[in-house]
């Protein structure tokens, strides 16, 4: 939904959606959500239910981060020269009545747990509250 809201504004964005890197022949490739110009983000959600999975394939999406960050400081990525890495977490406002006050401080508690792992690799975890949020994100943060 990202990427839709992005390309219909800016439509020559699209090639830096879904990019796969990988540090040599054999590796994994890293998936990435938005690797562009100025901003390389993944993007994450975390709603009540589930949380668990959602973690744990947010803290597999910074990792990827971290370790494309550490590749293109190192020069592996001729394309990546960015100063912004990103985890763009989508999640739903604190008051929203679809669910409880225990699930909403579960997922805040998710949330910080996120934040403060985004620390330690030195890239920036941003919880956001719709797609429209992280579309305007990407659109204010990726050069003209």
């Amino acid at each position: 939904m990202v990427k839709d809201i992005v390309i219909a504004v800016r439509p020559e964005l699209s090639k830096f959606f879904g990019v796969n890197f990988k540090v040599s022949e054999k590796a994994r490739a890293a998936h990435i959500g938005f690797a562009g110009h100025r901003l390389v983000a993944n993007f994450g959600l975390l709603v009540p239910g589930k949380l668990s999975p959602l973690v744990n394939n947010a803290k597999a999406k910074l990792w990827d981060l971290k370790q494309l960050k550490s590749g293109a400081m190192d020069g592996f990525f001729a394309t990546i020269n960015t100063t912004a890495f990103e985890l763009l977490l989508h999640r739903p406002y604190d008051n929203d009545p679809s669910y409880t006050e225990r699930q909403i401080n579960a997922l805040n508690a998710a949330a910080l747990e996120l934040e403060e792992e985004a620390d330690k690799v030195d890239v920036r975890c941003r919880p956001m509250y719709s797609t429209s949020e992280i579309a305007k994100f990407v659109l204010a943060n990726e050069t003209a």
